[in-house]
């Protein structure tokens, strides 16, 4: 199967696969009012988003201008979206709804946490979401995560995503991440949520 891909020296940084999907369904089913996105890669998720209608304005952060140009070249300009080329941990303050961080290469960021923290810091985020965040729930034992306070919406996120796995002929599939950067991720979180 031929894969749509985007990268640069030999590295994929996004690809159209169902590991993309898979890392945003959630998110993409969520949002609503004023969404920030960080990383626009092929843009996928920004048109999923498009499609909805409760979604009223959609702020995006790309620090690639080449990035930027391919995907107005794709899909032209939408007046409910705003791009901006700029390292978005250097934006201008704005308040988001939902903010969604995709910039962590189909892996589990030991960076999660402190970007969660820089992102909350510098905006006022209603739901902070980031990409592979069910999974990366999903593979914590429940015993960690039982004592730690998990935003309401991300564990109804991987409640939703379970259900759904879990009853499907897929549930062979799941492989958890690696279990030590998980309870080391967890442990960072436990401290900052």
């Amino acid at each position: 199967m031929n894969i749509l891909e985007l990268g640069c020296n030999g590295k994929a940084y996004m690809e159209l696969s169902p590991k993309e999907v898979q890392g945003s369904f959630e998110a993409i089913r969520k949002v609503k009012g004023k969404v920030g996105i960080v990383g626009l890669g092929m843009g996928y998720f920004l048109q999923e988003v498009l499609n909805k209608e409760d979604v009223e304005e959609i702020i995006v952060y790309e620090i690639d201008e080449d990035i930027i140009n391919l995907y107005e070249a794709n899909f032209g300009k939408n007046e409910k979206v705003t791009i901006i080329n700029v390292d978005a941990f250097e934006a201008e303050k704005e308040s988001f709804d939902y903010f969604f961080v995709d910039i962590y290469g189909y892996e589990l960021s030991k960076d999660v946490v402190e970007h969660y923290i820089k992102f909350n810091e510098l905006h006022s985020i209603e739901n902070y979401l980031f990409w592979g965040m069910e999974h990366f729930l999903l593979s914590c034992r429940i015993e960690q995560i039982a004592w730690i306070y998990i935003p309401e919406i991300w564990m109804e996120m991987a409640k939703d995503l379970f259900e759904r796995f879990n009853d499907s002929k897929y549930i062979g599939y799941f492989r958890t991440l690696d279990e030590k950067l998980v309870e080391n991720i967890l442990d960072k979180f436990s401290k900052v949520l």
